[in-house]
């Protein structure tokens, strides 16, 4: 993904979140579609620099973090991960699972899942602690088949 330095140079990351970003994909389909906001402040609440967007929620970068949250404020704000480059790392797993998972059978692909979410929890155990959290519902979606 990238994100113009004339507007990025503006956004109040972390030097590492600012590095991090140029690592994202463009898309992980169908949760994660780039979409950075060209304005220096925050355009969502919280004070979230917006990235990206997942099926009507939109996924942005603060100081706490990453979060996807209801433009609507039909559903509660949905933690993601505590960094961006984590969500990079996260995103990669992900991707890499979908493009393989089409040669293996139901049980190897659920294991591999368990496996992949066992190893991104050691990465970043903030991103499964606790109900209402975002990667839980995708490793959920992605064991039973329907991503």
């Amino acid at each position: 993904m990238r994100i113009p330095p004339e507007i990025l140079r503006h956004w109040k990351l972390s030097y590492a979140d600012k590095a991090a970003l140029a690592d994202l994909p463009d898309a992980v389909e169908p949760f994660f579609q780039a979409d950075p906001q060209r304005e220096t402040e925050p355009a969502m609440r919280g004070g979230l620099y917006r990235i990206a967007h997942d099926m009507g929620l939109e996924i942005g970068v603060g100081a706490q973090g990453v979060f996807a949250v209801d433009p609507r404020n039909e559903m509660p704000d949905c933690f993601v991960n505590s960094s961006v480059a984590d969500l990079a790392a996260f995103l990669r797993e992900a991707g890499s699972f979908q493009a393989g998972v089409a040669g293996m059978d139901a049980v190897e692909a659920v294991e591999r899942v368990v496996e992949i979410r066992k190893r991104l929890e050691r990465r970043d155990p903030a991103a499964f602690a606790g109900d209402g959290r975002w990667w839980p519902m995708v490793f959920d979606q992605l064991e039973s088949g329907q991503m």
